[in-house]
């Protein structure tokens, strides 16, 4: 994704491919996992911050696609505090999230680690 205050129109080409790509799949069984540099409204409201053009951009995808952002209570960036990291899923796929948490990543001053998981019925049988 586009660096935060980049360019909105890059960043709208960005997600346009993305939703693109998303749409011709035809099935809903994915996830999306990246560092969007972008954060939801519901992020944005809870840090008290100002949403920012590509903000606005990437709640539109998430609500366009029915997508959910699994990482809802950390930052996900340490030096800015932000949380423009996340793992997204279609909001059908939501009862198959059993967490979703932030951990220490690679360096302690920069992105941490993203972790999900989730559990859905197999034939035969219960999967994880």
């Amino acid at each position: 994704m586009p660096v935060r205050e980049n360019k909105a129109e890059k960043t709208e080409e960005i997600w346009e491919a993305l939703t693109q790509k998303i749409t011709e799949r035809g099935t809903r069984n994915f996830i999306v996992n990246g560092d969007f540099n972008a954060e939801t409204e519901a992020w944005i409201n809870k840090t008290g911050r100002t949403q920012k053009e590509e903000d606005v951009i990437y709640q539109g995808v998430l609500e366009d696609l029915n997508l959910v952002a699994c990482v809802t209570e950390d930052h996900t960036f340490e030096r800015a505090q932000t949380q423009i990291d996340n793992i997204l899923i279609p909001i059908e796929l939501v009862h198959n999230l059993k967490e979703a948490h932030v951990t220490t990543g690679v360096r302690e001053k920069d992105h941490k680690l993203v972790i999900a998981a989730l559990a859905w019925e197999m034939k035969g049988g219960k999967g994880e």
